[in-house]
């Protein structure tokens, strides 16, 4: 569970940091920059550390479809929509997400949820609801933003189940989390040249208040934080990760409130207390489940 917190703390950590970069760049090319760099930066340190991989034997096809779903897709579809929307709204969107991945995880993997483990989601979801404010979500209407920040929640629950079966087929994480961002990455140059000409690339990477906010983003939710998520998918399951993204803006506001100084509100301890005891209680049950199966097989 360390690791878990951890993982939503980098990607709390990063939230305003995108904001920052959208000012500087465009979705298509931050989401570029920081996947490719992200995926460099892994790549070198597994040819450091364990040498050159045998490429030829990899499972390219599942590393493509993750790059596709949980790099590409996903992160263009929130960086565009959230260019266009508040961040209120697009934290609504995105408490769809535990929702899409269990109904996901029941098509395709056959695997329903408890009663227990639907209360915990429940739980979690009022304490993730204690954060967002109600009048800034109400603003603006609903449109063309909304339905691509959907498309990017939607891309992310088919996406959790494919990182799950790249994180159990592959041995090394820093590998596999470096060739999805990477592949990503150098999908979302190719976007970039096409949709804004070389010229938009040039005029990114020659401005350096973005390269100094890129290297905390690559830093924070590449490095750790995806790396994190993958080396994850090996202990838990994909819905249970998805439900430990509601810590994210619990988190955020406790960033908020330690190191800038915002105000406390009792809301937002109910909403700590509320989002931490629904993920534990789902964690435990998903603990109680395995225990049980293996109890099974053996007897």
């Amino acid at each position: 569970m360390l690791f878990v917190a951890i993982m939503n703390i980098c990607f709390a950590a990063a939230l305003p940091l995108l904001k920052i970069a959208l000012a500087y760049t465009s979705p298509d090319m931050m989401v570029a920059m920081r996947m490719v760099l992200g995926g460099l930066a892994l790549l070198t340190y597994v040819v450091i550390r364990e040498g050159m991989p045998a490429w030829r034997t990899l499972p390219w096809r599942l590393i493509c479809k993750v790059a596709l779903f949980e790099v590409y897709l996903l992160c263009l579809g929130e960086a565009w929509a959230l260019e266009r929307m508040t961040s209120a709204k697009a934290s609504v969107i995105w408490s769809l997400l535990p929702l899409l991945t269990a109904c996901a995880v029941r098509i395709c993997q056959g695997i329903p949820l408890s009663r227990v483990q639907w209360f915990a989601m429940g739980i979690a979801m009022a304490g993730y609801s204690l954060t967002i404010d109600v009048h800034e979500v109400m603003q603006g209407g609903y449109g063309i933003p909304e339905l691509m920040m959907m498309g990017a929640v939607c891309a992310a629950a088919y996406g959790y189940i494919v990182l799950e079966q790249l994180a159990l087929e592959m041995q090394s994480v820093a590998l596999s989390s470096g060739l999805m961002m990477l592949v990503g990455g150098v999908g979302s140059l190719l976007t970039v040249i096409m949709g804004h000409g070389v010229q938009s690339v040039t005029r990114a990477v020659t401005h350096p208040t973005l390269w100094a906010v890129m290297a905390c983003i690559v830093l924070f939710e590449n490095v750790i934080g995806l790396t994190l998520q993958t080396f994850l998918m090996r202990r838990y399951s994909a819905t249970f990760l998805a439900i430990s993204i509601f810590m994210t803006p619990v988190c955020g506001v406790l960033i908020g409130v330690w190191f800038l100084g915002e105000p406390w509100y009792h809301m937002y301890g109910a909403a700590l207390l509320a989002t931490f005891s629904g993920v534990i209680l789902f964690y435990h049950e998903e603990i109680r489940q395995s225990i049980a199966k293996k109890m099974r097989k053996t007897g």
